[in-house]
């Protein structure tokens, strides 16, 4: 785990943990957050538009973040999955020797 520590931090361990607990809020969020940011008044004021604009781009960032926890959560997975593998072809190995022997 020391290569995976290197990349992420403590504060995206932890949203990695909230994403897991939340995924139902989180999947109506989005879905309700997409189409709200879709709907545009026509006469919308400066001020409106710059609003929408900014919960826009929060989103956006949002979305970036989920993704990269996600990738981050599999290729952890992934290596932790891998370890173990090893570790088990490292016993049964040594189960092999020491019955031929």
């Amino acid at each position: 785990t020391s290569i995976l520590d290197k990349h992420i931090n403590k504060e995206s361990k932890e949203t990695i943990s909230d994403n897991d607990s939340n995924d139902s809020e989180e999947d109506d969020i989005s879905i309700t957050s997409s189409s709200i940011s879709t709907i545009r008044n026509k006469n919308e004021t400066n001020d409106e538009k710059k609003l929408r604009k900014q919960k826009t781009k929060e989103l956006k960032r949002e979305k970036r973040t989920i993704k990269k926890n996600l990738k981050l959560a599999y290729k952890f997975e992934e290596i932790k999955l891998n370890h173990h593998l090893a570790k088990q072809q490292d016993i049964n190995h040594a189960r092999v020797f020491k019955t031929v022997a």
